[in-house]
């Protein structure tokens, strides 16, 4: 199974993200690549998704783009978790006037002119995003979110890579994940249909 992640370095749901990633333990082998427009936002990611992969022991393919077309070769599953950040690096834009939600559905509209979304697609975006496929599915429920002040969560992930302290708390609040069963089986989401 290859799991494109387009969009994986926002701290909204890049950490839940991981999370499921790495406690996923399927009946086939799982290989993930993950995108994102701003390099160092991926770079810190990919290393926190290492860590807790190599933490529990789950071996999973991991490489991480900066090609979104060469993130989503030959993928079985897509998984848009796109924010403004990655938007406005995208489009080239150093800040936007334009709503959250027009700015990332543009964004997806440029990624998916270079290669078109085939694959299932997962949005875990909010409702008024675009997504430029006739079907989608959401989550029925949210991904665990991470707990405290919104801030402090790359120094925690941060302690996490650098094994100052082990994400076994984190892990195991995402062992239940309903992107886990999205992997599993697509019809555990609900399916949106653009009239």
């Amino acid at each position: 199974m290859q799991v494109a992640v387009l969009g994986i370095g926002g701290l909204t749901f890049g950490p839940g993200i991981v999370g499921s990633l790495a406690t996923y333990f399927g009946e086939r082998p799982l290989s993930v690549r993950l995108y994102d427009a701003d390099e160092e936002r991926l770079d810190f990611m990919h290393r926190f998704l290492r860590t807790c992969c190599i933490f529990n022991q789950n071996d999973v393919e991991i490489f991480m783009t900066l090609s979104a077309s060469e993130a989503l070769m030959d993928a079985t599953h897509i998984i848009l978790s796109i924010e403004p950040n990655c938007a406005m690096k995208i489009l080239r834009v150093q800040a936007s006037e334009e709503r959250d939600a027009y700015l990332i559905s543009s964004a997806i509209d440029v990624l998916a002119s270079e290669t078109p979304l085939i694959a299932p697609v997962l949005s875990l975006l909010p409702p008024d995003v675009r997504i430029p496929v006739p079907q989608y599915y959401r989550l029925p429920e949210p991904l665990p979110m991470m707990e405290g002040d919104a801030p402090t969560w790359p120094h925690q992930i941060l302690r996490w890579i650098n094994a100052d302290e082990y994400p076994i708390e984190f892990l195991k609040e995402h062992a239940k994940s309903p992107l886990k069963s999205w992997l599993d089986d697509i019809e555990s989401a609900l399916l949106v249909s653009e009239a």
